[in-house]
């Protein structure tokens, strides 16, 4: 029985050996040859699953193979025979007497010529992930490598993480390896080894802002927590969109510790208080009524009042007039006399009595006065 793959392989070395004697037939004068690493010109005239035979302007005969058809699968599943084809020479002349060519060099500068061509027009297109690190993301764009740090990332791909975990931000960006992003090119400077990435440059801004246009102050919407951080808590309200409740925001009562109250993946229902170009704010305490406007509904202005100073600063002292009350006696309260240091007039955990000059129950503010008391 005849071997098919035999018969097919004496068919190419049949087309080659004439190709190669109608070559030499028409060359004309002594061939300089070109030097290892230079780049030559040729156009493709055999075609096979692991060889490429490329005419070398009728003097030459190279030769694309194994590896190299692997690495530049792009460059040769769209070739076809009589195509020109660019490629550095890797071996002047192998054991059957062609010249080995490589297309790295000449996917290398065609990669990087796009990318200039992406960068000038500003541009955007899209990479693939092949490592993180916790610093940001690997990315090749165009067959060139580039980076794309953590800061160039798109608000739901942000790694938003209590204290900065840097093993916390690595496995996030882990998941993300694999995946094709958009990006856009933000530098470009292969000599120094500088190529950066920006997915959330890639974002179209009208886009952004369209986005934006089904949110408005006051709504209520429901989102998952995506991300805690020291002043508060990141949730997302659509894929692209996310808004921040800032840890003032999160309860009526004083926080320490965000993460008694939220945790990332929690779901909840905030309301938008706040839309500042492409920055959400958002609340969870508004949603809850408010303890503090029960608690002060009997303090009244012209009242005398009795506290527990629980804080002094240089502008004045805090007073705990009952549970989650607190008022304030400002500096220029204390004395008819001018006052340098407040704790010379009110100690920590002085319990006395004060008078009250205002209350403010929206903003949550009692304005006290010392020398109201001593006056009366």
């Amino acid at each position: 029985m005849t071997n098919p793959n035999a018969a097919k392989e004496k068919k190419l070395k049949k087309v080659t050996a004439h190709t190669m004697e109608s070559l030499l037939s028409e060359m004309e004068g002594k061939f300089v040859p070109p030097k290892v690493g230079e780049m030559v010109e040729g156009k493709a005239m055999v075609i096979s699953s692991n060889k490429i035979f490329v005419d070398i302007e009728g003097k030459a005969v190279g030769v694309i193979e194994g590896r190299e058809m692997m690495e530049s699968r792009q460059t040769v599943e769209d070739l076809a025979i009589g195509d020109t084809i660019c490629a550095s020479v890797s071996e002047i002349e192998n054991e059957d007497g062609h010249m080995v060519l490589s297309l790295k060099k000449a996917d290398a500068e065609r990669g990087m010529g796009r990318l200039k061509e992406l960068l000038t027009k500003g541009e955007a297109t899209s990479g693939r992930v092949i490592e993180a690190n916790k610093g940001g993301l690997l990315l090749e764009c165009e067959g060139i490598q580039g980076f794309m740090p953590v800061s160039q990332l798109a608000p739901h791909h942000y790694p938003r993480v209590a204290g900065g975990d840097k093993d916390e931000i690595f496995s996030r960006l882990s998941k993300l390896v694999g995946e094709n992003l958009p990006l856009k090119v933000l530098t470009l400077d292969p000599e120094q080894g500088k190529i950066i990435f920006s997915e959330k440059e890639a974002l179209d801004p009208k886009e952004r802002l369209k986005a934006l246009e089904k949110f408005s102050v006051g709504q209520e919407i429901s989102g998952i927590v995506t991300g805690i951080v020291s002043f508060g808590a990141f949730v997302r309200l659509s894929d692209d969109v996310e808004g921040l409740i800032h840890i003032s925001e999160i309860t009526w009562d004083r926080v320490n510790n965000i993460t008694d109250h939220l945790k990332v993946g929690d779901q909840v229902k905030v309301m938008i208080i706040g839309i500042e170009g492409e920055r959400i704010s958002l609340s969870l305490k508004r949603l809850l009524a408010d303890p503090w406007v029960g608690k002060v509904k009997d303090v009244k202005e012209g009242a005398e009042v009795e506290g527990v100073v629980t804080r002094v600063t240089p502008f004045g002292a805090f007073v705990e007039l009952g549970e989650g009350l607190e008022g304030l006696v400002h500096v220029s309260e204390m004395s008819e006399e001018p006052v340098a240091d407040p704790s010379k007039i009110l100690a920590l955990g002085q319990r006395t009595k004060f008078k009250v000059l205002a209350v403010d129950a929206p903003a949550h503010k009692i304005a006290l006065s010392l020398k109201g008391i001593k006056e009366a």
